[in-house]
């Protein structure tokens, strides 16, 4: 084989290579943005669920300010009435 083949074949090599690198490095981020995403994801997934749980507990409570029943949830206390409905 001739010296001029041998440094085409060598250079054609070197960008195979450096292609592999590049494609490597590249799959490397998408994983890592990939795993990022579902963190995120599961992250805003329990989030909601919080909201979820505020919310009722919201509504329980206004509800039971506007019938003067006290509240599912740590609320009303002894004496019933009061709230809202005692002025309605």
């Amino acid at each position: 084989m001739s010296a001029a083949i041998k440094r085409v074949q060598a250079e054609q090599e070197r960008k195979l290579a450096a292609e592999a690198r590049k494609e490597r490095r590249q799959t490397g981020e998408i994983e890592a943005l990939r795993g990022r995403l579902r963190e995120l994801e599961a992250s805003q997934k329990d989030k909601e669920e919080e909201m979820k749980g505020l919310r009722r507990s919201l509504r329980q409570k206004e509800l039971s300010l506007l019938t003067g029943a006290p509240a599912a949830a740590g609320g009303g206390g002894q004496g019933g009435g009061g709230g809202l409905a005692q002025f309605l």
